[in-house]
């Protein structure tokens, strides 16, 4: 297994639409000696066909794996194989190292309740559009949740690029959000997301107490530091008691507060001077008359 599909397996998934990305070679897949034993490992355990030697995070329940459902591709792994290397032999396609990405395996759990023939093909009409070689998509209801695996090859423009359907403009940040976008859309589906009642969030103090004994000791000491009366409607945003939401009602008895209609006081009188009259230079006086030489004074 890869390390992004490793640490996001649909074992250890919470309920809702999950999508998740796994490169397929002999470096993530353990079993394969190969390059041409890719695939084939692959289709083997999808296909419910030669499990014994892969190890499973939960366990599969044979009672219900006749549930499972082939969306794509042949039923038999074997056949699946000989389409997928029919293909890469057709195109002349040879690996040019071990390590070649030989194709790309998507997990994709159903949301609760959207296990259905129109959730599943809105996925299939996704990856036809993107990819151009889907081999195999069987979904499996024997393990923990409904969940499908689909298998395409590594190949655009008749070579293999594996690398190339994996980063840049379609790297697996991308892909996952495009194919989340999409498939609301088709559906009208919506996250799984857990989320208070609005009474509960208009009455909430927000980055206050975590708890009722924390709550406690802050009413305690807003009581000793205020008085006893600071819960009144008029000192809070009163949203229990239907009060003006967000602010406190205007205050009345106050000498100071101006009638709604009152003009403001620069609107009454005479015009407020301009701010360029305070840097007039002044005048200068008038020149004085001289006094006589001989004068001496009072």
């Amino acid at each position: 297994m890869s390390a992004d599909l490793d640490a996001d397996h649909p074992d250890s998934w919470a309920p809702g639409l999950r999508w998740s990305l796994k490169t397929l070679s002999v470096k993530t897949v353990s079993r394969a000696a190969a390059p041409g034993d890719v695939l084939p490992i692959c289709l083997a355990h999808n296909l419910r066909s030669g499990n014994e030697g892969h190890r499973h995070r939960s366990k599969i329940d044979p009672a219900r794996t006749r549930h499972n459902e082939v969306l794509r591709g042949p039923a038999c792994p074997l056949v699946a194989g000989e389409l997928a290397k029919n293909v890469m032999d057709e195109l002349g396609l040879v690996p040019p190292r071990r390590d070649t990405i030989m194709g790309l395996e998507v997990v994709v759990q159903a949301p609760d309740g959207a296990d259905t023939p129109a959730f599943w093909a809105a996925c299939m009409s996704w990856f036809a559009g993107r990819y151009e070689h889907v081999i195999s998509a069987v979904v499996h209801r024997d393990q923990k949740r409904p969940h499908a695996h689909i298998i395409m090859l590594a190949i655009a423009a008749g070579k293999l690029a594996g690398h190339a359907l994996t980063s840049g403009a379609h790297r697996v940040m991308s892909q996952r959000r495009d194919f989340m976008a999409a498939v609301f859309v088709a559906l009208g589906l919506r996250p799984n997301r857990v989320s208070d009642p609005l009474e509960k969030l208009a009455l909430s103090p927000g980055r206050g107490a975590k708890t009722a004994a924390a709550a406690a000791a802050r009413d305690a000491k807003l009581t000793s530091q205020t008085g006893a009366d600071w819960k009144r409607d008029e000192a809070c945003m009163a949203v229990a008691s239907g009060g003006v939401h967000g602010g406190s009602p205007p205050e009345t008895g106050n000498r100071h507060a101006r009638e709604k209609g009152q003009p403001p006081i620069l609107r009454s009188g005479r015009p407020a001077p301009r701010t360029a009259d305070f840097w007039r230079p002044c005048r200068q006086p008038a020149a004085l008359t001289p006094l006589p030489s001989n004068w001496a004074g009072a």
